[in-house]
């Protein structure tokens, strides 16, 4: 369909009433979409269907790899995005890469109008014990990651079914996208055998932290 409809040069369009120029332009559009969610359904099950190769990674360097992914937004709004320092760890490592892009992507999107945006990423290790009702107990220590940001936020009450495919707070004409980011983020960190939470104030941001094993 794109292929086609990039055929239709500029002097065929000039020739066509109003109304054929604004369908042709609505075909365009749902085509990108189409697009769009084809490739985040293929990058979806990607998580479930490819080899799971864990090696021991430097998460450090992914993170500099998603950001450099990320590089042209991250200009354009002149984000700021400060890091502590990351853990090696043993992981599927374009998964994890996969997991920040799409986090950091996320707080980049949300931000709010007029104001710079902020993503702080912080590391810390801790005890499963400290979270029995929520991280596995036969594993002792986990790496516990937040992302956290000054974006528009979203009502808490979203806090747990932002991670199911297609759930979407916003409408498609509002914000671009598929549903499916969070929910690829979700099933990475399941992958790896940990958890992710989410959480927001609406207006001041999100913090979405991630639980991987030691």
């Amino acid at each position: 369909m794109q292929t086609f409809i990039s055929r239709v040069s500029d002097a065929d369009k000039a020739i066509m009433s109003d109304s054929a120029r604004e369908y042709l332009s609505k075909i365009e559009s749902s085509a990108k979409r189409m697009r769009v969610l084809i490739d985040d359904l293929l990058l979806f099950s990607r998580t479930n269907t490819t080899k799971k190769e864990f090696l021991k990674s430097n998460l450090n360097e992914l993170l500099h790899n998603a950001e450099s992914e990320l590089t042209e937004i991250i200009h354009e709004k002149k984000a700021v995005i400060t890091a502590s320092k990351l853990p090696k760890l043993d992981v599927i490592p374009y998964q994890i890469e996969q997991l920040f892009i799409n986090l950091i992507g996320n707080s980049l999107k949300y931000s709010q109008p007029g104001r710079i945006p902020e993503i702080n990423i912080e590391s810390t290790k801790v005890l499963s014990a400290d979270y029995p009702d929520l991280l596995e107990q036969t594993t002792k220590k986990f790496h516990k990651i937040t992302f956290s940001d000054n974006g528009m936020g979203f009502d808490p009450q979203f806090k747990e079914t932002i991670f199911i495919l297609f759930q979407r707070l916003h409408s498609k004409t509002d914000y671009p996208g598929t549903g499916i980011g969070l929910a690829i983020c979700k099933k990475i960190v399941e992958n790896h055998k940990g958890y992710i939470l989410a959480d927001s104030t609406p207006e001041k941001g999100s913090v979405f932290t991630v639980f991987l094993p030691d």
